[in-house]
């Protein structure tokens, strides 16, 4: 949806939500979707399956795009896969404000290692809870506005407190006791502490759904896999000296499948026409 800059709307949204003196994108040393972190713990975990993520470079602050090499999917339900799109679509409940929205993201930022991030991911829902309606307290809105690249933005709805944050996961009744160490990366990563999951009989047929707060499991999961992240700390460390050495501003990190090595490739700016829109871009001037 938004080739030119998949980034675009977590900038869009920070400018709302995070005054410049509140937040600042130029002590940031890294900009990332979830899913680009999940890739390099599973690399540093053993895992040589291939993967590509495109990186821009504006002041001290590195940012990875999440590339996908097929713009259209199809997912069909089933006892292997799971059924979680339509699950999720049965189980959670649109506010009026924003019903037709096709997703729904969020960011946290902290600092892993000494690297001050920020980290983009997509939200299933959210428990009932104590909710911030937009403006109080948290940015100056404007209602709705046109932004430089053409996009209309609309701020409005409640904002729901982190803590009510859920993870919707679905699995047959045979793998009940699997539990949540499957899925603490993405849990860890966007730090959501509350997993819900739906325990089918097959055919879609849900006969059981559980609500688990997993903080103490997460605590237990990153002491187990401290090592891992350490290993996936040195290597963004690794990734951050090299692009912001670079020549090039615009460039891929590639894992081809069964390699050791991640490569690095500069982009050709005449084919790969990318990047921060030059209003979000004078932020760090």
């Amino acid at each position: 949806m938004f080739p030119s800059c998949p980034l675009e709307p977590l900038f869009r949204a920070l400018s709302i939500f995070c005054a410049s003196s509140t937040f600042d994108l130029k002590s940031t040393h890294l900009i990332s979707d979830r899913r680009n972190l999940r890739l390099l713990l599973s690399y540093v975990s053993g895992c040589r399956d291939s993967f590509r993520f495109d990186t821009e470079v504006i002041g001290d602050t590195v940012m990875f795009s999440v590339w996908i090499d097929r713009l259209q999917r199809y997912a069909n339900g089933s006892p292997q896969g799971g059924y979680g799109m339509e699950f999720e679509k049965r189980f959670t409940k649109p506010l009026k404000c924003v019903k037709g929205s096709i997703t729904h993201n969020r960011a946290v930022s902290y600092t892993m290692g000494g690297i001050n991030m920020v980290v983009r991911f997509e939200v299933d829902g959210c428990i009932s809870s104590t909710r911030v309606t937009l403006g109080s307290g948290i940015g100056q809105l404007a209602g709705e506005s046109t932004t430089p690249t053409g996009f209309k933005v609309a701020s409005r709805g409640l904002l729901a407190a982190e803590e009510s944050i859920i993870e919707l996961k679905t699995t047959s009744l045979a793998r009940r006791n699997m539990g949540a160490t499957k899925f603490m990366p993405q849990l860890w990563f966007s730090r959501t502490l509350i997993l819900i999951k739906g325990y089918h009989q097959g055919e879609g047929t849900f006969s059981e759904v559980v609500e688990s707060n997993v903080e103490e499991k997460m605590r237990e999961w990153e002491e187990g896999n401290r090592e891992k992240l350490q290993r996936l700390v040195k290597v963004l460390q690794i990734i951050i000296g090299v692009l912001k050495g670079m020549e090039a501003k615009k460039c891929a990190v590639v894992l081809r499948k069964g390699q050791k090595d991640l490569e690095i490739y500069a982009l050709d700016e005449e084919k790969y026409k990318f990047g921060v829109p030059a209003d979000i871009r004078a932020r760090w001037d």
